[in-house]
């Protein structure tokens, strides 16, 4: 635009300079009439007067054209000047429309996005009051667990207290602890177990043995001495398993062993003479041990009965044996004097189981109905 105005003005100019030059001719072209009038109808001037004033003409006339012809250049120059200043005002036409178009294509897509958000509106309100309905159901929720909650008074909390600040301590029960020394207790079990487990497969008693005339004692044997076999290798595997957690020199390893043996024996004795008597509720009476010896020695919320049962247990001196086997201790022989006296009275079961299995009454003669 601003090319285009200055090739109107420069055009502008160069007509005025044409104009200008265009006086000289026009000059002459007067001179040479009056020259002409001045003679007169039928005058005749002189040839020298009439030369002189076309000369003068002449030069007027050549002085304009040469003015004309400058003047012609440049108002052709500033025609192209025009020409190009009216071609970039098209291009900025042109440029203008192109922008316009877009911006009415930007604001048809500022138009639509308006709309999409006018349609998530309600959307959003609907997310905005099931928000609001979560949290009330979660107040309510919370104010009804906190109405559930217990209250106690001044006497109950501070026993709560206590309760909670003190250190959780092992059990211990004569000569069982829980910790190190929880050797010996574990392999009692361990050995008492293998003996109930032994008469779950072996009989107690041979029937056909009872119908013989062989001795109680011999007919006891015959159900004891297998089980005494295997409770010496269960004494012997028992302590093999045991020896990296008892870390034992040889010497005190060969006498925990053979103590467990013994045990092992004792055992055997002890669980012979129950279910030989006793049958099934012998074999109650024997996992009713493991459970009374397990409590007492590794549980500490156990009632006082257990601790109070344990010492008439027949794992309580084969604890106390082991016990001064680890040690080096004379526990080791009261513990197995224990032992003694309780395989005595596992044999004194299996002979009177013996004697009233050969006992028959009258009862068993008649025959079935």
């Amino acid at each position: 635009m601003n090319q285009t105005a200055s090739g109107l003005g420069e055009l502008y100019t160069n007509c005025v300079a044409l104009h200008t030059a265009a006086d000289p001719i026009c000059a002459g072209i007067k001179q040479t009439q009056n020259g002409i009038t001045q003679a007169g109808p039928g005058g005749r001037p002189s040839l020298s007067s009439l030369a002189s004033t076309v000369a003068s003409g002449n030069a007027g006339l050549a002085s304009g054209l040469t003015a004309l012809s400058a003047g012609i250049g440049q108002s052709a120059a500033g025609a192209a000047q025009l020409s190009g200043g009216v071609a970039q005002s098209a291009s900025g036409a042109q440029q203008l429309a192109s922008g316009a178009s877009q911006s009415a294509d930007g604001a048809q897509q500022f138009a639509t996005g308006v709309q999409q958000l006018s349609d998530g509106i309600p959307a959003l309100a609907s997310g905005a009051d099931q928000s609001a309905s979560g949290a009330s159901s979660l107040a309510t929720g919370l104010h009804t667990a906190v109405k559930q909650l217990p209250s106690y008074d001044t006497g109950e909390r501070t026993s709560l207290a206590k309760v909670a600040a003190e250190p959780v301590t092992q059990k211990s029960s004569g000569t069982t602890a829980f910790g190190s020394s929880s050797i010996p207790l574990f392999a009692s079990v361990g050995l008492w177990l293998g003996a109930l487990a032994t008469f779950l497969v072996l009989q107690a008693l041979s029937r056909r043995a009872l119908l013989t005339s062989r001795a109680a004692g011999l007919i006891a044997l015959d159900g004891f001495v297998p089980a005494a076999v295997l409770g010496v290798l269960q004494g012997v595997l028992v302590s093999a398993v045991m020896a990296p957690a008892l870390g034992l020199d040889v010497g005190h390893w060969f006498g925990f062993a053979w103590l467990a043996a013994a045990t092992g024996i004792a055992f055997a004795a002890v669980n012979h003479g129950l279910v030989a008597l006793l049958g099934g509720i012998g074999r109650f009476l024997s996992m009713l041990v493991v459970v009374i010896t397990l409590a007492s020695g590794i549980v500490s919320t156990a009632p006082d009965f257990f601790d109070a049962a344990l010492p008439w247990l027949p794992t309580a001196p084969a604890i106390t044996a082991l016990q001064g086997a680890i040690d080096g201790s004379a526990d080791a022989w009261r513990g197995l004097g224990g032992l003694l006296l309780w395989a005595a009275l596992g044999f004194a079961l299996a002979l009177i189981a013996v004697a009233r299995r050969r006992v028959i009454n009258a009862a068993q003669l008649l025959p079935a109905e």
